[in-house]
């Protein structure tokens, strides 16, 4: 493959996952003029509805997003995936190609860290404090590790503390920190209260990091993940949506009711710190993105209790545990064996089809072909009520609300893969366009590479956005080919999805899918 770099564009990307930002909540917040960063990337760039699909699985998309390509390419296809999962390379492997600088913060399934040009920091399903550089690992013991945190004695709490300052962490986050831990051990909190503030500054430990990074290194390609809007839609929709549920608190409805908007304004606060890092160069290309949307787990009260399984207490019950991927999306319980063959899928099936209700012989869940990999399990519609029956597993029989919880108590919000949003904006990008159509999650790595000046892979699945683009732009750097960025035998040695640990369980249950 030969690819003439001198011809790509001398300009630095700055690229910002906003997980589960959901168009109608940002349109309504533009509209109070609310989210005044974003709105000022809007005004003077281009603007999406974005779509992911039916399989909306964050690493899966955030995947996609950053390869251009569907699942069966990159090999994504759960929440147990790792770096080596992947089978194809993503947009920082790319410019790395090309002798260009990166860093990245947050971005799914950059754990293990590789040695870059540059820096990498995982932080989403990272189930051990590696990092490059190895120094900011630091960060995963602050905000990751609970048993650490809650054994660390004051001394060791003081330590970590400056050498967080020293890598960047600003000292009020850090006194915030300290003042929460010390409130933690001596008071006790609503749990609602104490999850939201811990996110909340954990992303702007995490940006704190990431803008003292890129002030250093000044890497060609930074991006940054945000995730405090999707677990705050997890776990606060059933107050932004009262009406949807059944017996929501109006004292709750009334204190909650707009936490999911605190989120997005939160977001917006930091957005504008990093967009900060644009002065530098002013012909900075910005790419913002969600993976998808948000919305209600319910339709409406009468649908508000229907069942939901407790994935973890059901595959441990069943002695599958390790031999699978598992998560929860919505209704759905997503299960994939590790090791992906025909003849595992079958024997999955034919056990969950094989667990029934002992009192009328119906069988406790349906199965769902969404993907060719997956299973997807939801507890059998035809079962009007979880109380009072029992299923049989193993040798031990079980009421069935030992593994069915109901819906909406909790987690009240799901994925919206037809919501999500896209933004454009800088030089080549059109001024204030709407685009009347969606754009797909597999489209954005195509359109940078075209306002690089860099050619589109054609093995990828994803198409330039033309219509964002300025017709000067393109008559002058029209849209250029290579068959592929990936050499023959590339992502020939992917591994599996890693296997359970309590480290990544307790990371998918904060996160809402388990």
């Amino acid at each position: 493959m030969k690819i003439n770099v001198e011809k790509t564009l001398n300009r630095k990307v700055l690229f910002i996952a906003l997980d589960s930002a959901t168009n109608w909540i940002v349109d309504d917040l533009l509209a109070r003029g609310e989210l005044p960063n974003l709105a000022s990337l809007i005004k003077t760039g281009a603007y999406y509805r974005m779509e992911s699909g039916d399989l909306v699985m964050s690493p899966v998309i955030w995947t996609s997003i950053a390869s251009g390509k569907l699942p069966d390419k990159h090999g994504v296809k759960s929440f147990f995936a790792t770096a080596e999962t992947v089978k194809t390379k993503r947009m920082w492997d790319i410019f790395e190609g090309f002798g260009r600088s990166v860093g990245i913060v947050g971005y799914f399934l950059t754990w293990p860290p590789r040695k870059v040009n540059g820096f990498m920091i995982p932080m989403l399903l990272a189930i051990d404090e590696r990092t490059y550089p190895p120094e900011y690992g630091f960060l995963h013991k602050m905000t990751v590790e609970k048993k650490s945190k809650q054994s660390l004695s004051l001394l060791q709490l003081i330590k970590l503390g400056l050498t967080a300052f020293k890598y960047g962490v600003r000292m009020s986050n850090l006194l915030t920190a300290g003042f929460e831990t010390v409130r933690g051990k001596i008071m006790k909190q609503d749990y609602r209260d104490e999850i939201y503030k811990a996110r909340v500054l954990k992303q702007k430990i995490y940006s704190d990091v990431f803008i003292a990074l890129n002030k250093k290194v000044k890497p060609d390609l930074a991006a940054f993940h945000n995730h405090l809007v999707d677990t705050t839609s997890h776990d606060f929709w059933r107050y932004l949506q009262p009406e949807k549920f059944s017996d929501v608190p109006q004292a709750d409805i009334e204190k909650y009711g707009d936490r999911i908007y605190d989120a997005y304004r939160e977001t917006d606060k930091t957005l504008g710190k990093i967009l900060k890092l644009r002065k530098e160069g002013s012909e900075t290309l910005v790419i913002l993105a969600s993976d998808h949307g948000a919305k209600s787990m319910v339709e409406s009260p009468e649908i508000g209790h229907t069942p939901m399984v407790n994935s973890e207490k059901l595959m441990i019950a069943l002695g599958i545990e390790k031999d699978i991927s598992y998560s929860t999306v919505s209704y759905f319980v997503i299960v994939k064996p590790r090791m992906e063959s025909e003849e595992a899928r079958d024997r999955l099936k034919e056990l969950f089809l094989s667990i029934e209700v002992q009192e009328s012989g119906t069988p406790l869940f349906t199965i769902h072909e969404y993907d060719d990999d997956n299973i997807w399990l939801r507890v059998n519609q035809k079962i009007q009520s979880i109380e009072n029956i029992h299923i049989h597993l193993g040798e031990k029989n079980y009421p069935v609300n030992e593994f069915v919880r109901t819906a909406g108590i909790k987690v009240s919000g799901t994925h919206d893969g037809r919501s999500a949003i896209l933004v454009l904006n800088g030089d080549g990008v059109k001024q204030g366009y709407k685009s009347p159509s969606h754009a797909e999650a597999i489209d954005v790595v195509p359109t940078l590479l075209t306002l690089m000046n860099m050619p589109v892979a054609k093995d990828m699945d994803g198409s330039v956005l033309k219509d964002a683009i300025d017709e000067d732009f393109l008559e002058k750097h029209p849209v250029k080919y290579i068959d592929s960025y990936d050499e023959p035998d590339y992502g020939s040695d992917a591994s599996a999805d890693m296997e359970v640990s309590q480290e990544l369980k307790d990371q998918l249950k904060a996160l809402g899918y388990l």
